[in-house]
């Protein structure tokens, strides 16, 4: 009895965590890196700073156009995007280098607490990506255009409120609204 219980126990683990990654973007992507040798891991991190270095020109690229044709709002959207990858930028090359001391000095947590900054770090950057992409798209571009349509009975009068008497005693004065005051 007790096998079949933790044969059902350890399917259900199982079939739990591939429907996780199977939501998780990021969360996939770490369960794929984590199997990779330290040299793989080294070259992960290669790349995935060559990515974001890329990243940030081709979003300058695009904030620089905007600058010239955009609106401000594309412009304010596109330097916060911008911001972020660089701010990720620095993060990955940091972990990078701290990752490559940890493994010449066989520090392997250290070293994976690393790695892990730049694969999070990786899939932020393709997130930061299509936000900057929709910045400068037909959607990311209009700011709320909303158009409102009033219907006015002619029959009625124009005005049905009435207003309201200004010396009205309410039986009590309101409490203070600062202890300033």
């Amino acid at each position: 009895m007790t096998l079949l219980r933790a044969v059902t126990i350890g399917l259900a683990l199982v079939l739990s965590t591939g429907a996780l990654a199977q939501e998780g973007g990021v969360i996939s992507e770490l369960e794929r890196v984590e199997a990779l040798s330290p040299a793989e891991q080294v070259q992960f991190a290669a790349e995935a700073s060559e990515e974001m270095r890329h990243a940030v020109k081709e979003i300058s690229k695009v904030l620089d156009s905007v600058r010239r044709d955009g609106t401000p709002d594309q412009l304010s959207c596109l330097n916060q995007r911008l911001t972020a990858v660089r701010a990720l930028l620095q993060v990955t090359e940091a972990s990078e280098i701290s990752m490559k001391e940890a493994m010449q000095s066989g520090e392997t947590e250290r070293a994976e607490r690393e790695f892990r900054k730049i694969a999070v770090a990786r899939s932020k950057i393709e997130e930061l990506r299509a936000e900057a992409d929709h910045c400068v798209s037909e959607a990311g571009s209009k700011s709320g255009s909303l158009q409102v349509t009033v219907k006015q009975d002619l029959d009625k009068p124009d005005d049905e409120t009435q207003a309201l008497a200004e010396d009205v005693d309410y039986g009590f004065d309101p409490p203070e609204a600062s202890p300033f005051l």
